[in-house]
């Protein structure tokens, strides 16, 4: 699996459809086609996290690499410009990609061989390129890496400037330090070969594809600031480039040779992934890279408590353009750290967003600096109790909950009492009710302008299942540690009792996805019920259970994940691309999400009871999005996909409660490995 070859790689088409990514645990990362090739605003050799895990900044594009051979000259990177023009044309010289455990490109030119290896640096702004030349005949080889360079924030582009760089100051042969104009930092750049020529030039019109599916602008200028150079005749030879984020973050080679350092990280890094695939129950051919991949979303992220600095760690949503969000985290948690066996990250994960919990709520997304973060979700502080429900079944590790209990009991008073954005308990029937005209805070959560794409204000199905189940829960705990947990157990009954008698829609024997606050009943055919029959406390009968899950398989299954909306329903939208306009208004109105596989996994197996029967067939289920882990972003998965055959895979290519979601209902439901 994540293996390539020419019938793969000489389809330009193809091989710039597979994408790679590797990232440094603080938010940074680097990621491109396995030709090389960057189709995106967010392709780049490094990425850097200037505040992490936020602030992330394009500094090194790619390198353009060019080798002389008897007077005939090779490129080995590719370029795509306007009009489908590609140039060079170095993927026709690679033989070979392979993702793990590093991104690898293998070229053959006549009897020599080049390998090229990408290594990032974990917890550092830093990416080593490594090229190993294998040249039996001891031909000469004159080589030529010339970097291309940005100083940008990754959701923009660069233009070209007559004064982008400030100044480079080489420090030795084969290190220097780029400085930019407007830049905070330079860009470091250091190799083993003997020689660096300045030039100075623009390198125009990179044409990104991607971004102009998404309507986007899609044409970036690059600038080569010089190239290093270097003559080869050596049977074997390394060449090493080490670019990196700051000052005096190059190695200082009085202390150790920049190619020891190179084998040293490398070393470090298989280590790495190899002490994280140690800690799975199971390690086979799906649980090992689901498990990298859930790894990349982890970051540090540091949070300020009487006057110290005390450094956690947090979840990116997404990639590329994901920083963490604390729905998307709680979803996550179980699927990323439990299942995965890593639980003190799951304790500094619960840890933070306790920290940032206010008037009852956890924030939808927290801050790049020092800003407040944004608290416009109602559903996040609810997931909040599903992700320490399942800490508490994997760990039993009560002491903690003791520690984090009176956030729990603020998150539950609040919402009772009324909090943010007219969150607060209907004092006639106990369920919760949330939103306003202009806000959209469940997770179907698009707007166009004030235009709120898929309203749902008023009392939301999997809101009020969520309601329900963090009560069960705080009513479990509170007895645990003080036994007075009865007050929140009658109050569940009542939710429950009147979540069947609101939310049934007797007709069509499924639930109404939202009760408006005019007591107006939606009947669009949604998958938020399908979290009414997945969460760990049942609301419904056996026979609604089965009359809900038999609705959302017939209706909303697909092999990639729920569709958002039914193909029946009259504001279906089977494509999701386009202008930000067109994709915003189809997100959640058909497109299909990956991450419901899970619950809809999960609700399976419980009502089919967990025989091997069911199992075998829940693993059917996945085995669609397990083949999905090669054709997109190699070793994860997407976001979203197109509501129609051949469902298309969209939005970003590396999702953290896809990835999570698939794994947990893997190991748990598919394999049965619970606590």
């Amino acid at each position: 699996m994540h293996i390539f070859g020419g019938k793969v790689l000489s389809d330009f088409k193809l091989a710039s459809q597979k994408e790679w990514l590797i990232t440094n645990g603080l938010g940074g990362f680097a990621s491109s086609t396995i030709i090389g090739t960057n189709t995106r605003c967010y392709h780049g050799l490094l990425i850097a996290s200037l505040q992490v895990p936020a602030k992330r900044i394009m500094l090194l594009s790619k390198i353009e690499e060019e080798l002389e051979i008897d007077g005939a000259t090779y490129h080995l990177s590719t370029n795509l410009y306007p009009n489908k023009i590609i140039y060079p044309e170095g993927y026709q010289h690679q033989s070979i990609f392979y993702r793990y455990p590093f991104p690898t490109q293998i070229f053959q030119i006549e009897n020599i061989t080049i390998t090229k290896q990408i290594i990032m640096i974990y917890n550092e702004n830093k990416i080593l390129i490594s090229y190993h030349i294998n040249n039996p005949a001891h031909r000469q080889i004159q080589i030529r890496l010339s970097p291309l360079v940005n100083y940008r924030d990754i959701h923009k582009l660069t233009e070209e400037s007559s004064n982008f760089i400030s100044k480079i100051k080489e420090i030795k042969k084969g290190k220097l330090y780029i400085y930019f104009q407007d830049g905070e930092i330079p860009l470091g750049l250091q190799t083993n070969l003997p020689n660096w020529k300045k030039t100075g030039y623009w390198f125009r019109n990179f044409f990104y594809q991607k971004e102009s599916y998404r309507g986007l602008a899609s044409s970036e200028n690059c600038y080569n600031p010089g190239y290093f150079e270097g003559i080869i005749n050596e049977s074997e030879k390394s060449i090493i480039i080490l670019a990196s984020a700051g000052e005096n973050s190059l190695v200082d080679e009085a202390s150790i040779k920049l190619e020891e350092y190179a084998n040293q990280q490398k070393e470090n890094e298989l280590n790495r992934q190899e002490n994280l695939l140690e800690l799975l129950p199971i390690r086979n051919e799906i649980t090992e890279p689901l498990a990298l991949a859930a790894d990349q979303f982890i970051v540090r992220r540091n949070i300020i408590k009487n006057n110290q600095i005390i450094p956690l760690k947090s979840i990116i949503a997404g990639y590329h353009w994901f920083t963490d969000w604390g729905r998307d985290a709680m979803i996550s948690l179980t699927g990323l750290t439990l299942t995965t066996r890593r639980y003190e990250l799951a304790r500094q994960i619960l840890r933070l967003f306790n920290h940032y919990i206010s008037d009852g709520m956890l924030p939808n997304c927290l801050p790049e600096k020092d800003e407040t973060p944004e608290y416009n979700t109602i559903d996040a502080a609810l997931w909040y109790f599903i992700a320490i429900h399942k800490f508490l079944q994997y760990t039993n590790d009560l002491d903690f909950i003791i520690e984090i209990y009176q956030g729990l009991e603020e998150i539950i008073t609040s919402y009772m009492r009324g909090t943010r954005y007219n969150i607060h308990q209907d004092n006639n029937d106990s369920l919760l009710i949330g939103g306003t005209d202009s806000t959209q805070i469940t997770w179907m959560d698009a707007k166009v302008d004030d235009w709120a794409i898929t309203s749902r204000t008023g009392k939301a199905v999997e809101i009020n299942a969520l309601w329900y189940n963090a009560l069960c829960i705080i009513a479990n705990l509170t007895e645990k540690i003080n036994g007075k947990g009865q007050i929140y157990r009658e109050l569940a009954k009542k939710v429950s009792n009147s979540f069947n008698r609101v939310f049934w829609n007797k007709e069509q024997e499924y639930l109404y996805d939202v009760i408006k606050s005019d007591g107006e009943k939606d009947e669009s055919l949604r998958p938020n019920q399908i979290l009414a029959i997945s969460l760990p406390y049942n609301l419904l009968s056996p026979q609604r259970e089965l009359a809900v899950l038999q609705t959302v398989h017939r209706h909303l299954y697909t092999p990639y994940g729920l569709r958002s909306l039914a193909p029946n329903e009259i504001n279906y939208h089977n494509n999701y691309g386009g202008n930000k306009r067109n994709r915003d208004i189809a997100y959640h109105q058909g497109t299909v999400w990956s991450w419901l596989l899970g619950p809809f996994i999960s609700a399976y197996v419980k009502i089919h009871k967990p025989t091997i029967k069911t199992r075998k067939q829940a693993y059917y289920f996945i085995q669609p999005i397990i083949a999905h882990l090669n054709e997109i972003g190699l070793g994860t998965i997407s976001e979203i996909f197109d509501g129609d055959q051949p469902y298309s895979a969209r939005g970003c290519i590396s999702q953290a409660w896809s990835v999570a979601e698939i794994l947990r209902a893997y190991i748990e439901d598919i394999l049965g490995i619970i606590p």
